[in-house]
């Protein structure tokens, strides 16, 4: 392997790790505001008949309302932390068992040694247009009651398999992932009739997201910014772009 690409791939190690703790973080987060922390809610399938509907993106920022970003909010877990546990261990299976495909990626993305076959498909799960438009989909649909810990699971996990599309800039479906990215950002969520767990879970998502962009795809990154200037998407941009410098900063060992 050329120097260069080992290189490239030690950089995202790190990068891998500060993303995972963030999606922990932010998950904990909204576990704490569910109305329902201890409800034991039965997973519904995609295919259920419950009333689903999706997040305006048709307005654009300019008309958006005010947006609020609590700085401290992401920071400090809170008193539900002493619950992840629990949740990994009852709401994940569960929440796999309901999703294949994102039990089939992570089976893939988390192995430690892939096989050449392996490899093979997962290249083929990131390039594919129908999984990426899926896990769009799904992060811009919403219920009409709050989110369950399996929705957030959920969430979490599609997430994650958006980052990984951008990451070889080789990636033949790499537009279409750039597009649903962005779809997912700019999402229009402070309205009536969005559940306020689900307003906060798209703001983790957002960070997420665009700090993937920062790391894989500045340019992307900017040009999302330059559109969120002057809206009430700003402040949340500007605060995942702070975050993502002290992450990357030399004081944290993480690559500039």
């Amino acid at each position: 392997m050329p120097q260069t690409a080992k290189n490239h791939k030690a950089s995202r190690r790190p990068y891998r790790a500060m993303l995972a703790t963030l999606v922990v973080i932010v998950g904990i987060v909204v576990f704490v505001y569910s109305r329902r922390w201890d409800a034991d809610i039965p997973v519904k399938s995609e295919n259920s008949s419950e009333n689903v509907h999706q997040v305006r993106v048709a307005s654009p920022p300019s008309q958006w309302p005010a947006l609020k970003v609590d700085q401290q909010q992401g920071a400090v877990p809170g008193p539900g932390a002493n619950e992840q546990p629990q949740l990994i261990r009852v709401a994940r299976p569960r929440m796999l068992e309901g999703h294949p495909d994102v039990a089939e990626f992570r089976a893939i993305e988390h192995k430690v040694l892939r096989s050449t076959a392996e490899k093979k498909q997962r290249q083929e799960m990131l390039s594919d247009i129908t999984r990426i438009r899926h896990a769009r989909d799904r992060l811009l649909a919403t219920r009409e009651g709050p989110l369950t810990r399996e929705d957030e699971l959920e969430r979490l996990y599609r997430v994650e398999y958006l980052a990984a599309t951008i990451e070889d800039p080789h990636n033949p479906a790499l537009s279409e992932a750039f597009a649903a990215i962005k779809d997912v950002i700019l999402a229009e969520s402070n309205v009536d009739g969005i559940p306020l767990d689900l307003r906060r879970s798209l703001a983790g998502d957002r960070m997420e997201l665009y700090m993937a962009l920062l790391h894989d795809a500045p340019d992307q990154a900017a040009a999302i910014a330059a559109q969120a200037k002057g809206t009430a998407l700003e402040p949340l941009i500007r605060y995942a772009g702070q975050r993502f410098e002290v992450w990357t900063s030399p004081k944290t060992g993480e690559p500039q």
